[in-house]
């Protein structure tokens, strides 16, 4: 199973960056390949919550189901895997710290690809190249946006 971390220093406060992680409609910005999200609830993440993200990986359509599972203001953000899309096996985690008056943002994917959508790809070296490539964004994403916004009042 490939995991993939990464730390970044972003120019803005949690506040800030938790707006953008903890709005679901974010994730389309921060996965490049992703098109649309919906969220159930809908609303702010929370515990229990679940995401479909529709995305074009690679040139397949693909579908990601997850669920948020454990959701701390501020500081920490996890998802995991729901049955029925690309992962059969999918942990997201963003851990957010303080640092002077901006945030350090760690950022871990470890995912397993479901068999049904590996057998849907012509090269699955193509697929895992393009899952990689949207993981190692994300924080470059999160950063860019989260330092694009206004700081909180």
């Amino acid at each position: 199973m490939p995991k993939l971390e990464d730390t970044i220093e972003i120019l803005s406060p949690p506040k800030t960056v938790w707006r953008v992680l903890s709005d679901p409609t974010y994730l389309p910005k921060l996965y490049n390949d992703a098109v649309t999200v919906q969220a159930e609830p809908p609303g702010s993440s929370a515990i229990g919550q679940t995401l479909k993200i529709l995305a074009r990986v690679a040139g397949v359509r693909v579908v990601v189901m997850a669920r948020f599972t454990r959701v701390e203001k501020e500081k920490c953000l996890e998802s995991r895997v729901v049955p029925g899309g690309l992962f059969s096996a999918f942990d997201h985690l963003v851990t957010l710290t303080v640092l002077g008056w901006g945030t350090e943002a760690r950022v871990s994917f470890q995912y397993t690809v479901a068999p049904e959508y590996a057998s849907k790809v012509p090269d699955m070296a193509v697929l895992e190249r393009a899952l990689n490539d949207n993981f190692r964004t994300y924080a470059k994403n999160l950063k860019d946006i989260s330092e694009l916004l206004p700081l909180p009042e």
